[in-house]
């Protein structure tokens, strides 16, 4: 079912909700190896009432080591996916405030139009005049250094390189658009600093637009890109509505 369309007056049209996806991933991952703790433990009792007693001492002491190693990092990354999700919350109160003209998605299947397609999270998608953004939402609060062909945080490449990533989400919209219109209009990879990192900044890397969450509004409203017609706007708004 589609989530709910919110507008203010004269703005844009807002679809689904920022930072949702991001919590719940984060409170999945950091479930797992929880639930993995209080099975040894379970083993551990069921041995207790045979004859393995010592065996049971070391599921118990594994149980005891697994839940200690588990709630450290449940917490970090539970931490993390928050810290993500109130990124991309700020950057959806800024891309609220669009002109009519605009639709905003949050949450978007990285399989445009195929529910449960498996394909990677679109934080999220901006359709206007400009085109079609593809926005990747970034929470970092250390030094961000933007080169030529990459990102720097804290002065080294980060594990998961965001540019390679907005930019495998944009073809892959590419991709699921082409499949569903006849053309299909520009497709704007944009990767955006929502913490401290870079937040006054603006750069481009290859065909990738990375910008600080301040330079986010006047990036995704330039009227300096090829802009696209009325009907393609329509139809591909009809298109995202029925990926969320």
């Amino acid at each position: 079912m589609e989530r709910a369309l919110t507008r203010a007056e004269g703005k844009a049209a807002v679809y689904g909700e920022p930072g949702d996806r991001a919590r719940l991933t984060g409170l999945m991952r950091a479930l797992w190896p929880v639930l993995a703790g209080v099975w040894l433990a379970g083993v551990a009792v069921g041995l207790l009432a045979g004859p393995r007693v010592v065996t049971s001492g070391a599921f118990f002491i594994a149980a005891a080591v697994v839940l200690i190693v588990a709630s450290a990092r449940s917490m970090r990354r539970v931490r993390s996916f928050f810290k993500g999700a109130r990124g991309e919350e700020r950057v959806a109160a800024v891309l609220a405030n669009l002109p009519g003209e605009f639709a905003v998605f949050h949450g978007v299947d990285g399989g445009t139009g195929q529910r449960g397609s498996g394909a990677g999270d679109i934080d999220h998608v901006v359709v206007g005049p400009s085109g079609v953004w593809v926005v990747e939402t970034k929470c970092w609060d250390g030094r961000v250094e933007v080169g030529t062909t990459k990102v720097l945080f804290d002065g080294a490449p980060p594990s998961h390189d965001p540019v390679e990533q907005v930019r495998r989400l944009a073809a892959q919209v590419v991709g699921d658009l082409a499949r569903r219109l006849p053309g299909v209009p520009p497709v704007h990879p944009l990767l955006c600093f929502a913490g401290s990192g870079f937040a006054d900044g603006a750069a481009r890397i290859g065909e990738v637009e990375v910008c600080g969450i301040s330079r986010l509004y006047s990036t995704v409203s330039s009227d300096t890109v090829t802009p696209i017609s009325d009907d393609d706007r329509i139809r591909i708004v009809e298109i995202l509505r029925q990926a969320l």
